[in-house]
């Protein structure tokens, strides 16, 4: 499937491509799997790849106003599977196969929100957000 216009879908969310910064998406597909991968005494590695592989997407969002932070976080919340997880179905577009791919992604941990307040309005700041596949 070509490209229509959206890199990133969280459940039924399309991420507004007006808030990616440019230049920042960024997505590692097909990162794959070892079980029980060694090295021997001749220093020869064995590997036993498996068949799922996982993807990390990363993108940056630009500063936005309360408003519009509020909606996309609701839009993320209401699409969560299970809520302490995180999680949900996503669509996204596969840089190395040109086409789209669906996986179970979680919102990652390590995300972080600051804002400013101007004039009585919080002001949200560059955020990185990243998504793991399961």
């Amino acid at each position: 499937m070509a490209y229509e216009r959206y890199l990133f879908q969280f459940g039924d969310f399309v991420f507004p491509m007006k808030y990616i910064k440019w230049d920042s998406y960024d997505n590692a597909p097909g990162q794959r799997q070892s079980l029980d991968a060694y090295t021997d005494e001749n220093g020869v590695t064995h590997d036993n790849a498996l068949e799922h592989s996982k993807t990390e997407i990363k993108f940056i969002t630009l500063p936005m106003w309360q408003r519009n932070w509020e909606v996309l976080m609701w839009n993320m919340v209401r699409n969560y599977i299970n809520f302490s997880a995180r999680d949900a179905m996503c669509v996204y577009f596969d840089f190395e196969t040109c086409q789209y791919k669906t996986g179970h992604f979680y919102f990652d941990k390590s995300f972080r929100a600051s804002a400013n307040e101007i004039n009585g309005k919080l002001r949200y700041n560059e955020a990185t957000w990243t998504f793991i596949e399961y």
